[in-house]
């Protein structure tokens, strides 16, 4: 019987008030806000396409984010993400203008940031600013060198550069200068292709929108075309076939390009010079659309 009692003894002692610390952590716990439960941050989703509704829900968390936490670098990365993105979808030069601003905001905070600085140069791209996107690259790969992103930045950057200055002496009557970077461009982009995966349709666009070797920027905007069905290739397709006359597959790869909507000046200036083909076939200017490019990148609606 004693047993007994010192066993009930022990059990008041010991276990009761274990008892009531646990019901006091579970009454604690239950009245605890929500956020204080649950203190990480949102996660951050992949945007590996141009959805709009996609890019908005990503851009929403990002800045969600950033409101909690100024200093959120994968934020602001992310951000910098869907506003490029965006610039392009959207055809408005704005967003480029902020993801600039807050790469560079990182890169203030932490100078060796890498992912802001492979970014920074694909903005500078995006901008027609390619001396910039070329110093910015060469600054990447100095730190990383494996990385084929920033190689891709340097060679479109190189590759644009010669194909603008083939534009500019081509409009001051310099045929043969004009010649002699587009080659080079074109030398430049097959160069790529040893380090990086081909592209086809940036070769096709390349001879299509100066009405260069047209069949073969045919042939090479069919096969990124059976690689894969972006809008940016079946437009390249397009004005490839416009190029060559065939009109009706200009306007079916044409419709193609623009069946999310798209505001990109380059591809509406192609839809509407097929359009205007298909009604009324006269001769005219086939390179005109080449310099909407320009607009699409610099010029806000």
């Amino acid at each position: 019987m004693r047993s007994g009692v010192t066993l009930m003894s022990h059990l008041r002692s010991d276990v009761v008030p274990l008892l009531v610390i646990v019901a006091s952590v579970a009454a604690a716990w239950a009245v605890w806000p929500v956020g204080g439960r649950d203190a990480s941050p949102p996660r951050l989703p992949l945007v590996q396409g141009t959805s709009r509704l996609d890019l908005d829900e990503a851009e929403a968390i990002a800045r969600a984010r950033l409101t909690q936490e100024a200093a959120d670098t994968p934020a602001a990365i992310r951000l910098a993400e869907v506003l490029l993105r965006k610039a392009r979808v959207e055809v408005d030069a704005a967003h480029a203008i902020e993801a600039e601003r807050v790469l560079k905001a990182v890169l203030g905070r932490d100078p060796a940031e890498y992912s802001a600085l492979k970014l920074l140069g694909a903005v500078y791209l995006s901008q027609h600013r390619f001396a910039e996107a070329i110093a910015v690259a060469e600054r990447a790969i100095a730190v990383r060198r494996q990385d084929a992103w920033n190689y891709g930045v340097l060679g479109d950057a190189y590759v644009e550069l010669a194909a603008s200055v083939g534009d500019l002496l081509a409009q001051t009557g310099d045929t043969r200068g004009a010649e002699a970077m587009y080659q080079r461009a074109e030398a430049l982009e097959r160069e790529g292709w040893k380090s990086e995966a081909p592209q086809p349709g940036a070769l096709a666009r390349l001879f299509a929108e100066r009405g260069r070797r047209v069949e073969e920027a045919v042939r090479l905007a069919e096969e990124a075309a059976r690689q894969r069905s972006d809008i940016f290739t079946m437009d390249a397709l397009a004005w490839a076939y416009f190029q060559a006359g065939r009109l009706q597959e200009a306007h079916a790869a044409s419709v193609r390009a623009r069946r999310t909507g798209t505001a990109d000046r380059r591809i509406l200036c192609h839809a509407r010079a097929i359009e205007e083909a298909i009604a009324s076939p006269t001769p005219e200017d086939r390179t005109q659309c080449r310099f909407e490019a320009w607009m699409t990148e610099f010029k806000s609606e």
